[in-house]
């Protein structure tokens, strides 16, 4: 019987018979990455994943190949004249030597999109070969290989096909959807090329390419860096009263983990004499003076001149120094495309993501006001180096910078940073970077949860001093009715007090906006007041908050739970259901958590309060903006305090959309409310105050 590629147990057949059926079926049949990584077995991949050095010198000529500068030197165009008969049919590319390389093919993508089979062959040997000789473009293509996982079994796959005389080479295909944009390179799988774009991105490894750019105090504050990292590990050295007085005369260097080691070289070879680093430069256990110097991060990040931050370092005993030998995060190259050069940048589309904010560092809350507020930052990780500034980012496989783009992974963070001075005073961008920010930093960990307002505190302040706004529990007063109406993507149980049930910062998990700033023009509850008793520091923890609302109207409603979790819609955001009293109209909401204190079953009645609404421009499910515009209501799930008339706590928020609803449904909603709305408020209440209490 012929094995199949779906088998978890491999074996190597000594039965040629049976190996040909198997490289039969795998040739015939669409195979996924998955597949692939679940056809052989551990023992197996151990076996194979060890790849063999060859024995030939592979020339390698200024850090390529001769196989890739030949690729490099015949690169073909998509050739946007071709006839549309001609695509998939063998076309020769002006200037290959088609005699001993793979002939060009012409291909094109169910959406339009053209692409074509690039004059280049290997396999894993030769990549591995000519990555140790100093290939760069080898050794890029190897590590794409290797960051899938795939390498034992491409290896696996490779040996079966040539046991049995079958070609077991790797393929590459370059495509692109506009002439100008960005190309996609991809890679096949073992003896498997590209007959189509049409396959589906399990069925390859993707690259990204695209044109690139030709502890005592001071009379004077010195230049000086700071470190971001995460504790823990062996017990760290730290700054106490009881070894201030030995550690001002000197810091022994057996004594320092070697994520401060390294950040001390970072900072000398910068020529900076001076490292800021919370551990030694906070007193720990003396609460006073971690209160005063958390109040004071904006200034400490803000004023540094560099922030050396350990991306990749679990914990201090780690170091920044992470990146494994033969690494490849991408690189540069002339290439020639009818006969004109130009600069590609080759690199995989999440590089930055994944390096940066996607690191392991990156999950810990206090770094998100380091990276933001820091005005250049250098990471160090497994994926190399990278820095940024207000201008520019770049790597070490990079260093002249590249471009915004699929390099960055669709993450940029302009808040303070990447503005004109033009920007400055415009509200509505510095909105925008507030709400990026806050969705980053609400899905972060933080060990003491209580530090939820605390560690983005330096954030606020720097936004209040740009834009002038006054700052509530996280909330902004100057737009405070679309600022309410947050809703948590990931709801958690209740964790204890740290803020008021209206601020995002009550909730643990991340947490999003239903509308962007400006995008509704009905106001259906105006605040009248904000109340919010801070700690300390008016940017930083409070211990209790109210917010009154002058509302149109509300309606009451009893939850009704289909399930013990939360159901997932379209979106990914959770949802509950709950009946309007008084008739069968069911409307769907997003808890704030899973446990809400006394339990949602133990409920009698929940309020529906539209806060905004109107007309809109939304993005459908398939990515593409409407034309034409779409009625929309947001707003507060609130339940009764029980300790004053018209006195409430938040439960959740909702969102009634035709795009994600029925029209029926908003209509249906906005009928109810014009029915009983008023009515219901004036039962309750003429305000309706949002208390500090959950």
């Amino acid at each position: 019987m012929a094995t199949s590629p779906h088998t978890t147990t491999q074996r190597v057949a000594t039965n040629t018979a049976e190996e040909q059926d198997w490289c039969a079926e795998y040739t015939a049949r669409k195979i996924s990455k998955e597949d692939l990584q679940r056809s052989f077995s551990e023992q197996f991949e151990t076996a194979e994943m060890e790849v063999p050095d060859l024995a030939v010198q592979v020339d390698v000529f200024d850090g390529f190949c001769s196989a890739c500068r030949y690729m490099f030197d015949n690169w073909p165009s998509t050739h946007p004249e071709v006839p549309a008969n001609n695509i998939g049919k063998d076309v020769s590319i002006t200037g290959s030597n088609n005699s001993t390389h793979v002939e060009p093919k012409l291909l094109r993508g169910a959406k339009g999109e053209r692409g074509v089979v690039i004059p280049w062959l290997a396999d894993t040997a030769n990549l591995k070969c000519a990555t140790k000789q100093g290939c760069r473009s080898c050794a890029f293509i190897l590590q794409c290989i290797v960051e899938e996982r795939l390498l034992a079994s491409y290896r696996a796959i490779e040996k079966r096909l040539k046991a049995v005389g079958k070609p077991a080479t790797l393929t590459l295909v370059s495509m692109k959807w506009w002439e100008g944009g960005s190309q996609f390179l991809r890679l096949s799988f073992p003896g498997k090329g590209f007959e189509t774009l049409q396959q589906t991105s399990d069925q390859y490894v993707e690259i990204c390419s695209g044109p690139g750019k030709s502890l005592t105090t001071w009379d004077e504050r010195p230049r000086y860096a700071t470190l971001s990292h995460r504790w823990g590990g062996r017990k760290a050295l730290c700054l106490s009263h009881s070894n201030m007085s030995t550690l001002e005369f000197g810091i022994p260097a057996d004594t320092l983990s070697q994520t401060f080691k390294d950040a001390i070289m970072i900072a000398r070879r910068a020529e900076l004499l001076y490292l800021w680093i919370d551990s030694l430069c906070i007193i720990q256990g003396d609460a006073e003076d971690w209160s005063t110097e958390a109040g004071r991060m904006s200034s400490v990040y803000g004023g540094s001149s560099l922030n050396i931050s350990a991306s990749s370092a679990s914990h201090e005993s780690e170091g920044c120094f992470l990146r494994p030998e033969y690494f490849s995060g991408g690189f540069s190259a002339d290439i020639t495309i009818d006969g004109r050069k130009e600069r590609h940048d080759f690199a995989r589309s999440s590089l930055y993501a994944k390096s940066v904010t996607l690191s392991k560092l990156a999950s810990r809350g206090w770094v998100v006001q380091e990276k933001i507020l820091s005005p250049r930052t250098v990471h160090c990780g497994e994926d190399g180096l990278f820095w940024e500034c207000k201008t520019t980012m770049a790597s070490e496989f990079f260093p002249g910078g590249f471009r915004h783009g699929p390099f960055l992974g669709g993450v940029e963070f302009p808040l303070v940073r990447r503005r004109s001075s033009s920007d400055l005073g415009r509200r509505g961008t510095l909105r925008e970077s507030w709400e990026r920010t806050r969705s980053w930093y609400s899905g972060c960990d933080l060990t003491v949860p209580g530090d939820k307002l605390v560690a983005i505190a330096g954030v606020a302040r720097a936004m209040h001093e740009e834009a002038g706004d006054r700052y509530y529990a996280g909330l902004w007063r100057a737009e405070m009715e679309n600022e309410l109406c947050w809703f948590s993507e990931d709801p958690r149980q209740l964790p204890a007090y740290r803020a008021p049930s209206w601020s995002w910062a009550a909730v643990d998990g991340r947490v999003g906006q239903y509308h962007k700033h400006g995008s509704l023009d009905k106001i259906y509850a105006s605040v009248v007041s904000v109340d919010v008793t801070t700690k300390s520091d008016p940017f930083g923890a409070v211990s209790g908050g109210s917010i009154s609302l002058r509302c149109a109207g509300m309606l009451s409603a009893c939850v009704r739970r289909r399930h013990e979790k939360p159901s997932r819609n379209d979106i990914g955001e959770s949802r509950e259901l709950a009946v309007v009293l008084g008739t069968n109209h069911v409307f769907s909401f997003n808890p704030d958590c899973l446990d809400q204190g006394n339990g949602a079953d133990n409920l009698a009645t929940v309020f529906f309060l539209p806060v905004q609404g109107g007309d809109h421009f939304p993005t459908a499910r398939d990515g593409k903006r409407r034309s034409s515009a779409c009625k929309s209501v947001t707003g507060l799930v609130l339940c009764e305090t029980g300790l004053k008339r018209g006195q409430y706590r938040r439960f959740g928020a909702f969102n009634i959309d035709p795009l994600w609803d029925d029209r029926s449904t908003y209509d249906s909603f906005m009928r109810l409310m014009d029915e009983l709305g008023a009515q219901v408020l004036k039962q309750r209440c003429m305000f309706c105050m949002i208390a500090s209490s959950r």
